[in-house]
């Protein structure tokens, strides 16, 4: 009995919730996606600027002779960037609440219906 009662207690939280159209569905990772795109690719940048700083100077000291791979591979394994060296990339990066208000924006600009039925 106690279990059927769990049960209907469960089921009936869900009865208030709705099922997200498709079209909703993909306008929100649109909205993630593009929003995103400026701070990952900062991440991406900085990132590569460590890594092909330390290929040139690998390359210029000789340290990747005799290895596969050469210095590419070497500073594969050594390079570590650290997040304090991230930091500037953070003024990119968007608030929940602005990927909300732009998703709602769009939702509401394209007539997007957000639950099923």
């Amino acid at each position: 009995m106690n279990k059927l009662l769990i049960l209907l207690l469960l089921f009936s939280f869900n009865a208030a919730s709705c099922e997200l159209t498709e079209e909703y569905k993909n306008m929100r990772a649109y909205v993630q996606e593009e929003m995103n795109k400026s701070y990952k690719g900062c991440i991406k940048a900085t990132r590569a600027y460590f890594y092909y700083k330390d290929v040139a100077e690998c390359t210029k000291h000789g340290e990747g002779e005799g290895i596969g791979g050469g210095c590419a591979h070497v500073s594969g394994y050594r390079v570590v960037v650290e997040e304090s060296e991230l930091g500037h990339c953070k003024i990119l990066k968007p608030t929940v609440e602005d990927m909300s208000s732009e998703l709602q924006r769009l939702v509401i600009s394209k007539g997007i219906e957000q639950c099923a039925g």
